[in-house]
Order: structure tokens, then C-alpha cells, then sequence
């Protein structure tokens, strides 16, 4: 294991011309001929020039905020990924750019110091300790099977997709997904759990994204309160329902029959008909039906003729009227 330190000109992270083994903040931190790798130690300080990261990445840890604080940018290209496999302190003068991805590998800690990381995968079954608040520009993506956060902040990104496995979140504090919510098995045989770090002490929950953006199905749900998302979730074939709120199991008898779809035409007036209907955003796309939450749907149809596709975001078929 050794301990790079970028330098003045910066560079590619996977250049040794952009590391020095040499502390000193001078002329004598010359690059090397060896780039990082999962086993090394990263620092970017105020000597440091900027970093882009091209092509797949490591490093165990990665400091900005040590010996000076960094204020160059650090760069992720789209699709490449940047592996920590261990602690990560951002620096308050950096700029993070690119639309990348950062990839928690190990147990890690990450203080973010109020920057927006672009792209954040889970790849680790265990503590990622969060030291202030994470907010996340676009998706946070579990690929490992149990990433449980540890520390009181809150966490925000714009897509959570989520397949296998348990993801424990700081009971208190509130998990916010702004546009795509994807709770969804990868692999028949998966276990999907959601739930908080401290049993009968709620987890908060926020979606305000758009029902045509929800897709939960088969998963289990522990002292989660989601009574702060926009619509409430529905949980598709879902599991157990533990201290929840906000959130309800559905299954397919939640949907009209084919045959009353078809009856739904331009200007009908429909009042108690058979089935719940619920919030189906693709029929209220393809045909301008409105579902609502209730037991039976109440109201009158202003969309085109014939009841088009009713379909759940969750729900592997549909239904065509």
C-alpha cells in the first residue's frame, strides 16, 4: 500500500504522471509511473490540479480535505467508474463534475462537505458511514446485497433502484428520491427489504416523483413512514408490512377487467364499478383516464374512445381494452 498525492498539473487518475509519492508542495512531487490502485491511499490538496477520471478507477481511500484543502475538479466521465473501498472526504472549495459513477466497494465513510456526488453505487454488504448529509444528483444503485447507512443525516438523490437484499436506513432521518423510484427483484429468488436501523423507531421515506416513475413490487417494508411522498406507494405482490405508513400492498384485483375497460368510452359516466381502481399513470397516458385511490372509481371519461392499456408502472403485463 502506498500513499499518492496529485499533482500540481494534475491529469488523468489513471495516469502515473498524475500521482507523486513526495508530500511536499513543490517542485519535488513529480508524477510517477504508477497509478492508484485499490489498495493505495489518494490525496488531492491545495496543491493539486485538477483530476478526470476516464476509464475504471481505485483507490482505498480518497482525501480532499487534508493538507490543504483541494479546490481543483474532479471529473467523473459518464459511465466510468471511481471505486473507494474505503473513506472519502471531499474538500468545501472542489468542484465535482461529470455524470459518473462513485462506487462505495467496502465499508466506508463519506464526508461530503455539501457536494453533490453525481452517481453513487452500493457495492458493498455492510456500514457506509454518511458524516454529514449525501445528496446525490442523479441514482443511488444497490448492487451489494445489504448496505446499511450509519450516521443521523439525511439523503437525497434523484433515482433509487433497488433489487435484492436489505438496505437499512438511519431510523429518524429521511431518505428522499426526487424522480425514479425502482424497488424490483433482479432474479426471482430475491429477497427485497427496506427498512429502519432501530425496530418500532420509523424511517422516513419521501417520493415526489410521478406514479408513471414508481415501480415497487414483492418487497418488504419495516418502521418505514412514507407519509411525506406525494402519492402514496404501492408495493406491488408486496411482502409483510411492518409499523408502515403510506405504503399498501396491491395485487392484480386492483385493476378493471378488460371487458370493463372496454366500456369506458369518451363521456361515459362511471359510478361503483366492480374492482378498486388505482393510480395506473400509463392508461391516464395512452387513453386520458383518471384512477383514483379509492375503493371504486367515480367521475366521468373526457379521453378518446375504448379504455387503451391499463397497466401499473409495477405490473409485468396489462391489461388491453
Amino acid at each position: 500500500m502506498a500513499t499518492y498525492y496529485a499533482v500540481n498539473a494534475g491529469g488523468v487518475w489513471t495516469t502515473g504522471a498524475t500521482w507523486s509519492t513526495v508530500s511536499a508542495k513543490d517542485a519535488s512531487r513529480v508524477g510517477g509511473s504508477v497509478a492508484p490502485t485499490n489498495a493505495d491511499d489518494c490525496i488531492a490538496d491545495d496543491y493539486s490540479g485538477s483530476l478526470t477520471v476516464s476509464s475504471t478507477a481505485a483507490a482505498k481511500t480518497f482525501n480532499c480535505a487534508i493538507n490543504g484543502n483541494y479546490a481543483g475538479t474532479l471529473t467523473i466521465n459518464a459511465s466510468i467508474i471511481l471505486a473507494i473501498s474505503g473513506s472519502i472526504t471531499f474538500s468545501t472549495t472542489m468542484t465535482i463534475a461529470g455524470t459518473g459513477i462513485l462506487r462505495i466497494s467496502a465499508a466506508s465513510s463519506i464526508t461530503t462537505n455539501g457536494k453533490q456526488i453525481p452517481n453513487l453505487s452500493l457495492y458493498y454488504n455492510g456500514n457506509i458511514t454518511l458524516l454529514d448529509a449525501l445528496t446525490v444528483a442523479g441514482a443511488i444503485t444497490q448492487d451489494g446485497t445489504a448496505p446499511v447507512f450509519v450516521g443521523a443525516f439525511n439523503i437525497t438523490c434523484a433515482t433509487l433502484t433497488f433489487c435484492f437484499g436489505t438496505i437499512t436506513l438511519v431510523s429518524g432521518q429521511t431518505l428522499t428520491v426526487t424522480s425514479t423510484l425502482n424497488i424490483n427483484k433482479r432474479f426471482t429468488d430475491a429477497v427485497i427489504t427496506l427498512k429502519a436501523s432501530t425496530a418500532s423507531s420509523a424511517a422516513f421515506f419521501n417520493f415526489s416523483g410521478s406514479i408513471a416513475n414508481c415501480n415497487i413490487a414483492q418487497a418488504t417494508f419495516t418502521d418505514i413512514d412514507a407519509s411525506g411522498s406525494a402519492q402514496g406507494l404501492d408495493n406491488w405482490y408486496g411482502g409483510t408490512l411492518t409499523r408502515t405508513t403510506n405504503i399498501t400492498n396491491r395485487t392484480g384485483a386492483d385493476f378493471a377487467t378488460a371487458a370493463q375497460a372496454d366500456s369506458i368510452i369518451s363521456g361515459t359516466t362511471i359510478s361503483g364499478v366492480a374492482g378498486t381502481y388505482h393510480e395506473a399513470t400509463e392508461a391516464e397516458v395512452q387513453s386520458g383516464i383518471t384512477f383514483g385511490p379509492s375503493s371504486s372509481y367515480t367521475g366521468t371519461y373526457v379521453g378518446g374512445g375504448g379504455g387503451g392499456l391499463i397497466r401499473h408502472p409495477g405490473m409485468n403485463g396489462g391489461l388491453n381494452g
